[in-house]
């Protein structure tokens, strides 16, 4: 069901491929689930070599290669847990709504938020003003930077660079699918599903990889990728110098601190491995994440309510419930630096409404990631 590669930087010894296990017994009980199993274990590798490798493959069982099933629209039960509440003067009681109708969303520096909504228009709006203005039309996907840049991909697959409100719209790149920003360049993936490296300023594009199904990449060269067969790589420059970090995958995130990487998986688990440690579970019945640090997470489960999670789900605090599980990721933002006091939280509930919270510091104070 599941094969796992987990060590993403500085590898330093060849194993080669190691065997898909699956463990009995009671120690492992907390990491079984009703339809198969999942095992930890491994060592480091070159580039080219596995490097880390879990999985069973229980008789008779399909083996499940790509996104989890999406969740129905109707509204989801809850699977435990159902007496939680969110702590006293945070989460849900301290919701204030943004605005209604909108399909997708990003908060910027805390002060601006633009919202797309249901006629592919996308608006920008100053938090706490009244007044909100379009700055794009038909309009697929977007990003917008810290430096005040916004980048809009439209319906025909037009790439384009502007300002955050709309002006100086310059062209970068056509048959565009997806697209990721990284300080002067420009990470885009095709229609065809090739992924390439853009400079606008000097009108150049490398090729990155091939049959790209997702990617986050975190500097100019360094850059993971989740290929169409669902196996997660790890790429220096391009596919030429890369390592496989996981198969098969859902959804994943790498953070900085403590060289972390989250991976999700199709069967709605999510695991966690920090630097040279053994990968742990993080939680089950995911639907989608976002990390903060190499501890911290917030975590969308399929029942569509939202928590804030140190360590595992046994720290686990309610923060809201009824959100719109379906955008996976685009349902929620956490918006702070680091793990501090009153973290903003941005979440769109299944009505579509966009909602703004705080949540305490896990930690019980004012702390900014170790690093």
């Amino acid at each position: 069901m599941l094969k796992f590669a987990c060590r993403l930087m500085l590898p330093v010894a060849v194993i080669g491929l190691l065997s898909m296990l699956c463990l009995d017994g009671q120690a492992n009980g907390a990491k079984r689930r009703p339809n198969g199993c999942d095992w930890i274990g491994g060592d480091f590798a070159e580039p080219g070599e596995v490097i880390f490798n879990t999985g069973c493959r229980g008789g008779g069982g399909a083996r499940h290669i790509g996104r989890p099933a999406p969740p129905r629209d109707e509204a989801p039960k809850l699977l435990d847990r159902v007496s939680a509440r969110a702590p006293l003067n945070y989460g849900a009681t301290t919701r204030k709504s943004i605005g209604k109708s909108i399909e997708r969303f990003q908060v910027v520096g805390g002060k601006i938020a633009y919202g797309l909504d249901g006629g592919a228009r996308l608006w920008r709006v100053t938090l706490g003003g009244q007044d909100s203005v379009m700055v794009a039309q038909s309009v697929n996907r977007f990003r917008a930077t810290e430096t005040g840049l916004l980048f809009v991909l439209e319906k025909d697959g037009a790439l384009w660079r502007m300002e955050g409100d709309g002006s100086k719209r310059s062209f970068i790149d056509h048959e565009i699918e997806d697209f990721q920003p990284v300080k002067d360049l420009v990470y885009a993936v095709g229609t065809d599903k090739k992924l390439w490296r853009l400079d606008p300023a000097a009108k150049t594009r490398e090729l990155v990889d091939e049959s790209v199904a997702a990617f986050q990449a975190i500097t100019s060269t360094l850059v993971f990728v989740v290929g169409t067969n669902g196996i997660l790589w790890r790429e220096t420059g391009d596919f030429h110098n890369r390592v496989q970090v996981a198969q098969p995958v859902a959804a994943f995130e790498y953070v900085a601190d403590g060289d972390t990487a989250y991976v999700l998986t199709p069967t709605h688990i999510l695991w966690r491995q920090t630097g040279k440690d053994a990968p742990g579970q993080v939680d089950h019945d995911v639907a989608a994440f976002h990390a903060v640090d190499m501890n911290l997470a917030y975590v969308l489960a399929t029942d569509g309510r939202l928590w804030q999670e140190l360590g595992d789900r046994s720290q686990a605090v309610l923060v809201d419930g009824d959100l719109a599980v379906k955008l996976g990721a685009g349902a929620f933002q956490f918006a702070s630096t680091g793990d501090v006091e009153k973290q903003s939280v941005y979440l769109l509930d299944r009505k579509h409404e966009l909602w703004a919270e705080t949540m305490p510091s896990a930690r019980g104070g004012d702390h900014a990631p170790s690093h």
